[in-house]
């Protein structure tokens, strides 16, 4: 099944569909995302809309769209993988950080809504991730060091299960040079 995650009635049409066809929707695992460079000042306002609607929008309208169903169930996980570099930022990405920081504050505030309804909201954060992508447009850096997708699907597994019913608000650095972050208390 396929729909654009930036349009909030053909993501609607989806999760009824998956609920048709599955019987409910457990869990959302929130893949979507864009990377690009430019510092505030060369960064245009299209690609400054295209950041957020790609990294916080569409994160926002996936949230909404489960969400009826897993209150009315009183069970869900929803997850969202962002970005290390969004608590630990660098020059030169204004837009793409931005964006990533403001899932980190759609994370937090989307688990503290919904304390003890049973539906839980959690992000990982990955370091540079370790994909072709990533090795073409930086061929000259140690990958060694990149978060490996399986660490990435490993966790998410975790998050998605029953073991991690009480996980709620946390953002889990996933590789190198991450340490832990703290949600609050939701």
């Amino acid at each position: 099944m396929r729909a654009d995650v930036t349009d909030e009635t053909a993501f609607r049409r989806l999760v009824d569909d998956v609920i048709k066809t599955a019987g409910r929707l457990d869990v959302l695992v929130n893949l979507v995302g864009g990377f690009a460079m430019g510092r505030v000042v060369d960064t245009d306002v299209s690609l400054w809309q295209r950041m957020l609607t790609m990294n916080v929008t569409s994160a926002f309208l996936l949230s909404k769209a489960v969400l009826p169903h897993m209150l009315e169930r009183g069970t869900g996980r929803i997850l969202h993988v962002a970005a290390w570099t969004a608590v630990e930022p660098f020059p030169g990405a204004a837009a793409y950080l931005v964006a990533k920081s403001s899932l980190l504050a759609l994370i937090r505030v989307s688990a503290l809504e919904l304390k003890g309804s049973g539906v839980t909201v959690n992000g990982v954060l990955p370091t540079t991730i370790d994909t072709l992508a990533n090795h073409a447009s930086m061929p000259h850096t140690d990958p060694s060091m990149w978060t490996k997708p399986e660490s990435i699907a490993d966790t998410l597994l975790f998050l998605a299960s029953d073991e991690a019913r009480q996980i709620n608000g946390a953002m889990i650095p996933i590789g190198t040079g991450g340490g832990a972050i703290s949600a609050g208390k939701p």
